[in-house]
């Protein structure tokens, strides 16, 4: 919840890479400049400065390439570009450069053909990158390819949750995300409640203060219809972020709307877009695709609304 602070040290520690970059060139001070860049780019989305986010970025990204087609196999420079290459597809999106995004993801995508000392090169190898970029085909209307490429990052994520050994942190992650995209996926063939709201119980259980954990169980409950269920959990929510989210805002006003309480969504749907648009929300689609859900259940015209009036009660 500190962004400011964590910018002001960010670009202390890129400043100090740089120089260090300078004087003692070297592709580890290279690789840890990117890395450093790609952190400071992500609290600058945080912070809606999608500009100089953009630029960092890329710079990240210009840094990087070199390296991995040097060195191949080496796993630190691969997944340093993938989160340099994610991260600018999400700014690019931010921009409205949808096209320009795509091919991010598609350059993100081909670094899982090349070599790998590991059997997983990414823990988002088996899922994560055709979801990502689902849902900006999504975004372009092309719902065939979304769906394609959303079943591709499922069948990814059940592989993992079978063969990785119970217990196991690349387990947990899968399922994780499974949880998560089960109830957020854009499209709805892809929901199951049910199982994500067993896959958050079960997180719950080892962690009862995760905010997030309470975030996706209360849209697991939205999903399956459970207006009260899913206002309990996305409060309980609220109250353990160290910040508001828009997220959070549109599902519990979703919550509300479905219960008749229309003057108490309204509210939070405008608090959520005030939140959204000084937090760099455009450049993640999920936000993006709640709010656009929020306000079609709503009858809100976005493109005409006025801005925000007031906060939530």
């Amino acid at each position: 919840g500190r962004l400011e602070e964590a910018e002001s040290h960010l670009r202390t520690s890129v400043e100090l890479f740089e120089q260090a970059n300078q004087e003692f060139p070297h592709y580890e001070t290279r690789k840890r400049l990117a890395h450093a860049e790609c952190y400071l780019a992500k609290t600058l989305v945080a912070r809606g400065k999608i500009d100089e986010a953009l630029q960092r970025y890329q710079s990240a990204v210009d840094r990087l390439v070199p390296l991995v087609d040097a060195f191949p196999h080496q796993f630190a420079y691969r997944s340093n570009l993938r989160m340099g290459y994610d991260g600018l597809a999400g700014t690019l999106i931010a921009k409205g450069r949808f096209e320009d995004a795509d091919q991010a993801y598609l350059q993100m995508l081909a670094l899982g053909d090349s070599p790998s000392g590991g059997p997983h090169d990414s823990q988002f190898d088996l899922g994560g990158n055709p979801y990502a970029r689902g849902l900006l085909q999504h975004r372009l209307g092309n719902d065939q390819l979304a769906a394609d490429l959303f079943r591709e990052a499922f069948a990814g994520f059940e592989q993992i949750d079978r063969e990785a050994g119970a217990g196991s942190p690349l387990r947990r992650l899968a399922q994780r995300k499974l949880r998560w995209k089960l109830v957020t996926c854009p499209l709805p063939q892809f929901h199951d409640p049910s199982r994500s709201i067993t896959f958050s119980n079960d997180f719950l259980k080892v962690d009862a203060e995760s905010a997030f954990d309470w975030y996706a169980l209360g849209i697991g409950h939205y999903r399956a219809g459970a207006w009260d269920q899913a206002i309990s959990a996305l409060e309980r929510a609220a109250e353990l972020r160290y910040e508001e989210d828009s997220g959070n805002c549109y599902f519990l006003a979703m919550a509300y709307w479905q219960k008749g309480e229309q003057d108490t969504a309204r509210a939070l749907y405008e608090r959520g877009v005030a939140i959204g648009r000084s937090s760099g929300e455009a450049a993640n689609l999920d936000d993006v695709n709640f709010r656009e859900e929020a306000a079609h259940l709503l009858g809100i015209d976005e493109e005409t609304e006025a801005e925000p009036s007031c906060c939530a009660p």
